[in-house]
């Protein structure tokens, strides 16, 4: 089962938005920097095939967001992105590596479907 860990933020920053001045395009530019260099960082660490992954639980209007960042012990960070939702400890407790596998698999083939 997944232990759930902070990004390391000291490695790779959060982004800091500047709301007032940042639309929503420039607050996604600097969210998907920091994903890719999140999941760059956390592949030089280990390269499991999923490492780097996002995997994504609803919760209330949004999601719970977390990145794979080991496979052995499995492990992921937690993203505090948007309104920064966490899935709860007993979703975190039970969520293991063939769950992630197949809830990336899902999701890569809707965005398959919607790009047509």
């Amino acid at each position: 089962m997944a232990k759930i860990y902070p990004a390391p933020n000291i490695e790779v920053p959060l982004p800091i938005h500047d709301y007032p001045n940042d639309d929503y395009e420039k607050r996604q530019k600097k969210e998907n920097k920091y994903l890719d260099d999140l999941k760059t960082y956390l592949r030089s660490q280990d390269d499991g095939e999923l490492v780097g992954e996002i995997v994504r639980h609803g919760v209330g209007d949004g999601y719970a967001l977390y990145m794979i960042a080991s496979h052995r012990p499995f492990s992921m960070v937690h993203l505090d992105l948007g309104d920064g939702y966490s899935a709860g400890d007993p979703w975190e407790r039970g969520f293991r590596i063939s769950d992630a596998k197949s809830q990336i698999a899902w999701e890569k083939q809707i965005n398959n479907i919607i790009a047509k």
